[in-house]
């Protein structure tokens, strides 16, 4: 894995000009929703303070959605026919994944 998708995926975002890369070994908080498929979803917990979200993984690729309404805010590898798979499973879970959001971030704020 070359080093920018090991920062990305450490840290949540790609690095800007300037932002020093987290290290791999960094402990953050992932806290998952689990639903059907080969995709992982899940919140990163240092992102209390953005709107409600959700990033989606499988293998290298990984996304992001905003959920209401759900809008596809990143994406890092994901062809565009799983992309539409993926917005459909964000659209058809959305409530499960907001309760799910709403916890996690009840506890960290």
């Amino acid at each position: 894995m070359d080093s920018s998708k090991g920062d990305f995926l450490a840290a949540g975002a790609p690095l800007g000009p300037g932002e020093a890369a987290l290290p791999l070994s960094w402990d953050i908080a992932v806290p998952k929703v689990d639903l059907p498929g080969p995709y992982r979803f899940h919140f990163f917990s240092h992102e209390p303070n953005e709107r409600a979200h959700v990033h989606v993984k499988r293998e290298a690729a990984i996304c992001k959605f905003w959920l209401r309404p759900v809008f596809l805010v990143q994406n890092h590898g994901f062809a565009a026919h799983e992309l539409n798979r993926i917005e459909r499973l964000v659209e058809k879970h959305r409530l499960t994944i907001e309760q799910a959001w709403h916890e996690h971030f009840r506890d960290v704020r």
